[in-house]
């Protein structure tokens, strides 16, 4: 069976209906709304952040635009003129002279005479003319570029030996050995020198160890 429903209350539900379909619609206006406000708020923060780093930049690169600046003011600043530095350059120069002269001793004049009175059974020491310094500084090969050192004593042959005097063959056999006579001159002269140099600082009370490294030092020059 069925019935109908009265008039009244038929426009009534159609009324309902109505306003159901209106209050979705709006809702739905309203959250597409919404989205819409969210998608521009961001997109306006992007653009912010966007800004604030542009900005950021312009004012690191406005920093170190400065920075370099100072820097180049404070290096002109610094930076010594050319007659500073020609000035100290040619005191440089002369003060290397000076230091040179100063180790040179007599600057090549010789060696003067030692006095070894403090030590016992120790003879002195010849004034010497040459190119060597007080203390000795030039090689031995630059003080004889000829290899003609110096000889010092020389012995006859006596005996049984005086024939080697007129032997050819035993005079021949010792110019061959020329060469070996005059590295053991060099090596004499050296100890020559060396003994001098030891003898004008070594003293009554020194500790070897003492001596030993003043000597190598010098040796190391």
């Amino acid at each position: 069976s069925s019935f109908a429903l009265p008039w009244g209350a038929e426009h009534e539900c159609a009324a309902m209906a109505l306003a159901e379909e209106e209050r979705v619609q709006i809702e739905n206006d309203l959250e597409a709304d919404v989205v819409d406000a969210d998608a521009v708020a961001g997109e306006g923060t992007k653009k912010k952040r966007k800004k604030k780093k542009k900005a950021a930049n312009g004012a690191g690169a406005e920093d170190g635009d400065d920075a370099l600046l100072d820097a180049l003011i404070s290096g002109a600043q610094d930076k010594p003129a050319d007659d500073d530095v020609e000035a100290d350059g040619a005191e440089g120069a002369e003060a290397k002279k000076k230091k040179k002269k100063k180790k040179g001793g007599g600057g090549g004049a010789g060696l003067p005479a030692q006095d070894n009175s403090e030590l016992r059974r120790v003879g002195n020491w010849p004034e010497l003319p040459g190119k060597q310094t007080s203390p000795a500084t030039v090689p031995i090969a630059k003080l004889y570029p000829n290899r003609d050192f110096p000889k010092g004593e020389e012995q006859e042959y006596v005996g049984s030996n005086s024939y080697r005097k007129g032997n050819a063959e035993k005079a021949a056999a010792e110019k061959i050995m020329e060469s070996d006579y005059q590295d053991i001159r060099r090596a004499a002269e050296c100890h020559r020198q060396v003994r001098r140099f030891a003898q004008s600082y070594i003293r009554p009370g020194m500790t070897m160890i003492d001596i030993c490294q003043r000597l190598e030092a010098k040796t190391l020059e």
